[in-house]
């Protein structure tokens, strides 16, 4: 499956490690580790469905859609990530809508923030450890 559309959302309150780009839309890892990702998007065409996904690389983690003027919807994940893999927001392939926002009213969003490191399991000692 193929997603061509990238959302880049141009206002952006926070990109600690400069992660973010707002060139490409996409979230690359500074670092490995576990990460948390949320998507809000507000849609503002009537009779028409938004249908956007959170993309890891190139497998959808996540959807959020809606239906018709003014709904909003919204998901999170929580995932591992290695150093330079990549996350962003994108349109579904065929659905045709459009998000809502301006700059002094932001509802739909896109936001992640790593939470700790990849645990892993040592077979030696049958227990998680780091």
């Amino acid at each position: 499956m193929s997603y061509s559309e990238t959302i880049i959302y141009d206002k952006v309150f926070s990109n600690f490690g400069d992660g973010y780009s707002v060139d490409t839309g996409e979230f690359t890892a500074p670092d490995t580790g576990v990460y948390v990702f949320h998507a809000h998007a507000y849609n503002s065409n009537q009779d028409r469905a938004m249908w956007i996904e959170l993309i890891k690389n190139i497998d959808s983690l996540v959807s959020v859609s809606g239906y018709n003027s003014h709904s909003t919807a919204g998901n999170t994940v929580i995932v591992s990530l290695h150093k330079g893999e990549t996350v962003a927001v994108r349109a579904r392939p065929g659905q045709e809508f459009t998000l809502f926002g301006k700059s002094d009213q932001v509802y739909t969003t896109f936001s992640g923030y790593r939470i700790g490191e990849i645990p892993y399991s040592d077979p030696a000692a049958g227990l998680l450890g780091r």
